[in-house]
């Protein structure tokens, strides 16, 4: 964010200090964000009782400076659910008495989804494909883990 802070002390001497304020707010959110992921991901990872390292990555935002922005109603898939309760927790520790307020719609996922298909000789092939998507795309996708055939109906009962 160097090269932000600068950009925007150009951007003071040119349209005054107070037209500025937004924008020094929005970029400073931007680096704490940075600087408690760091700190958040070193706490779990050196707890004894993590199995897996940390994959939550949020941009943490001041709600006043920024855009307003509606959060749609996502049931996340129970697994996906876990590790944004476990950065909440973490995150409360780190700054009582704030609390995250996920907006759940928002972001992006990095899954790596293993898809099967019949090869000519009628053989099971394997392909995996590493994709970003959408919360709730990785959502629906951690559903097809659990079991291989869902109706629309009952996905939509799930999430």
């Amino acid at each position: 964010t160097d090269k932000e802070v600068h950009n925007l002390e150009l951007l003071k001497l040119r349209f005054g200090e107070a037209s500025m304020r937004q924008c020094e707010v929005m970029i400073k959110d931007i680096d704490d964000s940075k600087r408690i992921h760091t700190n958040i991901h070193s706490t779990l990872e050196s707890n004894p009782k993590q199995s897996e390292p940390p994959v939550v990555d949020a941009a943490i935002v001041s709600h006043i400076f920024w855009p307003t922005l509606t959060s749609i109603p996502i049931k996340n898939h129970p697994r996906i659910q876990s590790k944004l309760d476990q950065f909440s927790i973490e995150y409360a520790k780190l700054k009582n008495p704030r609390r995250l307020v996920w907006m759940k719609q928002l972001g992006t996922v990095e899954l790596e989804v293993e898809a099967y298909e019949e090869d000519d000789d009628g053989n099971l092939v394997s392909h995996v494909k590493e994709v970003s998507c959408t919360p709730a795309h990785a959502t629906l996708l951690a559903h097809f883990e659990d079991k291989c055939e869902w109706t629309s109906e009952e996905l939509a009962n799930s999430t």
